[in-house]
């Protein structure tokens, strides 16, 4: 059982992780590109704006 989660783990990490982070890290370039990001945070539905 151990080895099956260990296998599907890796798995993941060697497919989706890495194109996931790259992805991630886009939107954020866009985001902030754009504006909408601003003093390191992401400004959500529901940030506060002070």
């Amino acid at each position: 059982m151990t080895t099956n989660a260990s296998a599907l783990t890796s798995l993941f990490a060697a497919t989706l992780g890495q194109p996931l982070v790259k992805v991630a890290a886009f939107s954020y370039g866009v985001r902030a590109a754009l504006g909408g990001v601003k003093d390191g945070a992401a400004l959500g539905k529901h940030a506060r704006k002070e």
